[in-house]
């Protein structure tokens, strides 16, 4: 019921025909006298008067005719219908609702008047007729938008139905639904409170108490403690945990604030006994309030039952590992030592203890137990317990050690004495596979304990007792490597192309001979063959809750994988945040959301997919205007949550629904030099060097070790959880990180070529000034030309004095930076005064300056570096620098093992203005200093020169600082949005088709791997990516086929073939975005080119290794060109592999160019490859192919550039010019 936004209704006739046949059904069964005078007002409304519109075309009429029907419907399963088959009533309501929601679009109560009565009537159809009721019901939830706020009327009329008939499981209800709608329906609280209220009832009125408990608690949590019901619906959770056999975990109902609030009510005492208590204590309860009991219909022996399995559980807990006797639980229990065992059997069966019964000894052996709250003396007894283990377990791995070393010595003597010289007989000496074992079998046992003593007695390495130094050599080796190369089926002479089952954009580790590793600056497969990764990132709607089923439901995996497969986009940036895994607070990760993106991520390999997993975060947090961290990281610093805005502290609109007005519009970036969100970044980075006063939870710990060791424990979670899937390759530490204040020159100003200035733009002073509750003038800047923006005004901020600081957080109420000494208050001048204006350049101790990258980014990354590689080795670390800075050189002496160098670029003009036309702009060049003419660019081949410029530049920084590392852009894209949303109302994409193809041409010149920005199916025209106003997803789900018409068996989805065109429906811009690329290249890739609007592309790459001079393509100045040798890997295989989409190639055919006599080809549509053997494969030959289609596809636009579209004029000024010039030469 919930899977689809609305389902159309298909109808018949006309209009007025469709009318008349609603007509006739209503009267159907009176007499021809009354059908003839109910008929005849509509008759004649039907009919059109001299000068009015036809009535298809006229919408007042029409509603005009549906206000005087609607009412005439009295009943569902009176007179007037019920002579009708169950089919024909259906029918019925179908047509008429299809109509009503034509007529009115707007889907509130408010704007549609006749729905509401109608779904009254319909509810109150008698029992009789409920299924015909449900079915009806249904229909219309189907057909209205999955955001229509009238869906809640009519799902309580479903519930109503439904129960009353007591066929709830019918409706399949689960929390995450009814959680996702509420959301979607955009219900007021009181709305809330009552739909949650009905359905809990519903349950209880079914009898289904385990359901109706687990919504009486979402019910009580929509509840204020101080709210008339919350007394009752606490009353009613506390019967219902109480009365439910099954449910032994008290704690969570503790812990609402409405059952707090009861803490007089009758229950309550004996709810604290379930919680912590034993027999006794409910004994005790139950001789003085027997008839409470009775009067919430507890049965006494039930709750008697349950609570001595409490009591063993507990009994059982403070003894995990040991020995319980049968009289020691029979005395616990109170019950005689005859029956121990069977509460023993009972306590196992219902799950709360895991033990091992005795018959012989009479005891019980208890493995495991539940702790029936977990407070500071469980986790303490927890603690030792775990303490013990790792002590015992250290002891057997001494002696197991010293045991396998004691019996490898002899072994080891045997060969060392061998090696030093031929004293021993061949016969006697041993043998060259005797050596390997011997040293495999002690590197091993040293691995067992990497800090044994027992490693000083073997030298390996000749007999030198000094310390031993292993040097870098080049080439470099394989990184992500199950071992050596292996040789591709294509080294066989009589081997066919495309003989092996994979396709070209396969990342499969069948197809990869194991999995994608690295080679110098190349992903490579077990071939040796470069790998050209390109994908999406997925996605968007991952920054927003609620986080589990985001990017999409499991049961919609098949459809959207099957769908990036089909457009070769199959590597993948795939988006978590901090907030979706430790959202509830400290150590408290959502286990659900692990398993769900672990049961996602475990399907990428089906379809040919892999992916790294990027923890995500924008302005640090959602509460701070972005996205990343959770909640509580802003709290525990001092900030009050619900004051940020107003004091100037965020910009929190953008993530309410807001940030699609021009106002609005591009502001969150500027959210990073506000104070909340630069505060948070530069305490975690430098916490201890800016903000050492600065301690949270009662064990007084520095801020910055308190948020960096929770987001490692909380990264290292999520790589345990997913780290061992064959299709994640690799994890990146975080999206755009940022530096916060660190390095800031001012406290007066930010810099203005590289930090946003738009709208109120508050100096970091200023910022301080307004946290502290004091109003503060701030100046407003707008968007202009040719500069990006400029100061037009200002106006004074919090003018109501509202403090961004809690008096009951750590810095009691105080600026944390004041607290510092960065700033004060004059008394008596009633002013703000900065005290350190260098405070943030310089260590605050010794005054040394400092530098973000090596003194805190570095060392960070070499922590989580660790804990990534403990818990999933060899897995490749994907980094980025502060966005839009090149790659800094000090990288190259911190650079991480398997280690990805991930920037992102964007079109920042196109971005800031909105716009995209014949002039684009390079600003990365004008925010370095670049002469203002040489920045301008005009016509599409000059933006794709200017896309190509900006792109190089990044990734030849990445290799000049760092080496041969492999570079993949992580984030690029266009927005879909440009000229003002124009392409919504023309469906015209034109501009956004040429923007993206400027943008991949440029990452096809600079051989780069990327993944776009973003594919994102919760995308529609009106909310975008529903974040900050962003509308970049080139795929909306609304836009796309039902998954009914997609499958051949919709209960059943599985991969859908590639060669499918449904799965194009959805997209926009294809042509750009689904391309033909390299895939897989058996030598070194050198130069790629597709053109567009001709539908040919060409290809070049040289067999490796060989020497760069001999390769080298294009200007000698460009690093992405020519990859030095060490970069080039040694190929084990003859076949390329091309990914050409079908949709350049379904009914055509294509021509293949250029190859070399002996080479040979086969192209394969449905797996979307030409697959290319070469005959020549010594080192440094050069090969070249040129593919085309006959009839290829119509182009979308013309290439232009600044003489194709001004040169003449420019030729015609000029004669004129210089026929002025000579004249005057002439007269003089």
């Amino acid at each position: 019921m919930a899977g689809q936004d609305s389902v159309s209704i298909f109808a018949e006739g006309t209009f007025e025909e469709q009318i008349q046949e609603l007509v006739n059904f209503v009267v159907r069964n009176q007499s021809d006298d009354e059908r003839t005078t109910f008929i005849r007002p509509f008759s004649e409304a039907l009919k059109a008067e001299e000068g009015q519109k036809p009535l298809n075309e006229d919408d007042e009429r029409k509603r005009t005719i549906f206000s005087k029907l609607v009412p005439e419907i009295k009943s569902l399963g009176d007179d007037s219908t019920s002579q009708g088959s169950d089919k024909e009533i259906e029918g019925f309501y179908n047509l008429l609702f299809s109509h009503l929601l034509a007529l009115y679009p707007s889907t509130s109560a408010d704007s549609n008047p006749l729905l509401p009565p109608l779904i009254q009537t319909i509810a109150a159809a008698p029992a009789a007729h409920s299924g015909l009721k449900y079915c009806v019901l249904t229909n219309l939830f189907n057909m209205l938008p999955h955001t229509a706020p009238l869906r809640l009327d009519v799902y309580n009329a479903l519930l109503a139905a439904a129960a009353e008939q007591g066929q709830l499981a019918v409706l399949q209800l689960s929390r995450a639904d009814v959680e996702k709608w509420l959301v979607e329906w955009d219900v007021t609280p009181e709305q809330k409170s009552l739909f949650l209220k009905s359905i809990a009832d519903a349950f209880v009125q079914s009898g289904n108490l385990s359901a109706a408990y687990d919504f009486t608690q979402v019910y009580a949590r929509s509840l204020t403690a101080s709210s008339p019901e919350a007394r009752e619906v606490a009353a009613q959770a506390m019967t219902l945990a109480l009365r439910l056999p099954t449910t032994f975990d008290f704690d969570p109902l503790l812990k609402l604030d409405a059952v707090v609030a009861a803490k007089d009510h009758e229950l309550f005492p004996l709810l604290k006994i379930f919680l912590s208590g034993g027999i006794q204590e409910y004994k005790s309860w139950t001789s003085a309030n027997a008839d409470v009991a009775e009067k919430f219909g507890l049965s006494t022996a039930d709750l008697e039952h349950k609570i001595r399995l409490l009591t063993l559980t507990s009994l059982s807990f403070q003894h995990v590992g040991q020995n319980l006797s049968y009289s020691t639980i029979a005395e616990a229990l109170d019950v005689d030592a005859a029956d121990v065992e069977k509460w023993v059997i009972d306590v196992i069966r219902a799950g709360l203890v895991l033990g091992k019964l005795s018959q012989t000894t009479k005891t019980l052996h208890i493995v495991r137990a539940t702790a029936r709250a977990f407070e500071r003396e469980q986790w303490e007894a927890l603690e030792k317990r775990l303490v013990a283990w790792k002590a015992g377990l250290a002891g057997v791995m001494e002696v197991l050690v010293a045991s396998v070393l004691l019996l490898l010595y002899p072994l080891v003597q045997l060969v060392r004495a061998a090696d030093r010289g031929p004293s021993e007989p061949d016969s006697c000496r041993p043998t060259t596979q005797t050596r390997l074992a011997t040293y495999k079998l002690l590197v091993l046992a040293l691995a067992m304990d990497s800090n044994s003593d027992s490693e000083a007695s073997f030298v390996l390495v000749g007999d030198s007792k000094g310390p031993q130094t292993l040097k870098k050599t080049s080439p470099p080796t394989a990184t992500q490597s199950d071992g050596a190369f292996i040789d591709h089926a294509s080294l066989a002479a009589d081997y066919k192309p495309g003989s092996t089952s994979s396709y070209a954009h396969d990342w499969s580790p069948e197809a990869t001979a194991g999995r994608i590793r690295s080679y110098g600056r190349h992903f490579i497969d077990g071939y040796g063959r470069v790998c050209n990764l390109r994908g999406v990132n997925l996605s968007g709607s991952c920054k927003t809750a609620t986080f589990v089923g985001r990017p999409f439901p499991l049961e919609e995996a098949h459809e959207h994988l099957s769908r990036l497969r089909r457009w070769g986009l199959t590597f993948v940036r795939f988006l978590v945040t901090w907030e979706a895994v430790e959202h509830a607070g400290p150590e408290v990760y959502d286990t659900e959301y692990l398993d769900y993106i672990r049961a996602l991520l475990s399907m990428l390999p089906q379809y040919g997919l892999a992916a790294f997993v990027s923890m995500h975060q924008d302005v640090w947090s959602r509460y701070s205007g972005g996205s990343g961290a959770p909640a509580w990281t802003v709290d525990a610093v001092g900030f009050d949550l619900h004051a940020l805005e107003e004091t100037g502290a965020a910009f929190l609109r953008g993530v309410v629904g807001g940030g699609h007005i021009e106002d609005e519009r591009g502001i969150w970036p500027c959210g990073y030099q506000k104070l909340a969100a630069a505060t948070m970044s530069t305490i975690f980075w430098a916490g201890n060097t800016f903000a050492p006063k600065l301690k949270v939870t009662d064990a007084q710990i520095p801020i910055q070790d308190y948020l960096q060791d929770a987001f490692l424990n909380m990264f290292e979670h999520v790589v345990r959880a997913v780290g061992d899937l064959d299709g994640v390759i690799g994890f990146e530490i975080m999206n755009e990180p940022h530096r916060g204040y660190i390095d800031l020159k001012s406290l007066h100003s930010f810099d203005y070529n590289t930090d946003l200035h738009l709208s109120y733009v508050p100096s970091a002073f200023q910022s301080f000034q307004l946290g502290a509750g004091r109003p503060t003038e701030v100046a407003h800047w707008t968007r202009s030309f040719p500069f990006p923006t400029r100061k037009t005004g200002s106006a004074v901020l919090n003018v109501d004095k509202r403090k961004v600081w809690r008096d009951d957080g750590p810095t009691g109420g105080h600026c944390v930076w004041e607290m510092h000494g960065v700033w004060g208050w004059d008394v008596k001048k009633d002013t703000a005064v900065a005290l350190r204006e260098n405070y943030f350049s310089k260590h605050p101790m010794t005054g040394k300056p400092v530098d973000w990258y090596t003194d805190f980014y570095y060392p960070f990354l070499a922590r989580w570096s660790d804990r990534v590689h403990s818990a999933a080795p060899n897995k490749f670390l994907f980094v980025e620098p502060i966005p839009n800075e090149f790659c800094p050189p000090s990288w190259r002496e911190h650079q991480l093992p398997n280690m990805v160098y991930a920037p992102h670029w964007y079109d920042l003009n196109t971005l800031f203005s909105g716009e995209f036309g014949d002039f684009t702009v390079n600003v990365q060049g004008l925010s370095r200093g670049m002469f203002l003419p040489r920045a301008l660019y005009w016509g599409h081949a000059g933006a794709r020169d200017n896309y190509a410029l900006q792109i190089r530049n990044i990734v030849n920084a990445g290799y000049a600082s760092l080496g041969e590392r492999p570079v993949l852009i992580g984030e690029c894209g266009i927005p879909m949005n440009l000229n003002k949303g124009e392409a919504f109302t023309t469906d015209d994409y034109t501009w956004q088709l040429r923007a993206m193809d400027a943008l991949v041409t440029a990452l096809d010149r600079a051989l780069v791997g990327f993944t776009l920005w973003n594919y994102n199916p919760l995308n529609d025209d009106a909310t975008g990516d529903d974040w900050n106003g962003e509308n970049f997803s080139w795929f909306s789900r609304k836009r796309a086929l039902p998954p009914f018409l997609l499958f051949d068996d919709p209960q059943r989805p599985g991969p859908i073939p590639q060669d499918a065109p449904t799965l194009d429906n959805g997209g926009r811009i294809l042509p750009a975005i689904v391309r033909p690329y390299p895939a897989k290249t058996a030598g070194v890739p050198l130069r790629f080119r597709y053109e567009i609007t001709e539908g040919e592309c060409e290809f070049e790459w040289a067999s490796s290794p060989g020497a760069a001079e001999d390769i080298r393509v294009g200007p000698t100045s460009d690093a992405t060109q020519y990859p030095s040798a060490p970069s080039q890997p040694p190929v084990r295989a003859r076949e390329t592999e091309l990914f050409l989409p079908a949709q350049m190639t379904q009914g055509r055919r294509v021509r293949v160019t250029g190859l070399e006599e002996g080479d040979r080809y086969v192209h394969d549509q449905g797996r979307q490859t030409l697959f290319i053997v070469t005959a020549r494969n010594e080192p440094g030959v050069l090969h070249r192919v040129h593919v085309a289609v006959d009839s290829p596809q119509r182009p979308a636009f013309v290439l232009n550039d600044f003489w194709g579209d001004f040169g003449g004029q420019v030729v015609m000024l000029s004669v004129v010019l210089l026929g002025v010039l000579l004249y005057f030469i002439a007269r003089t």
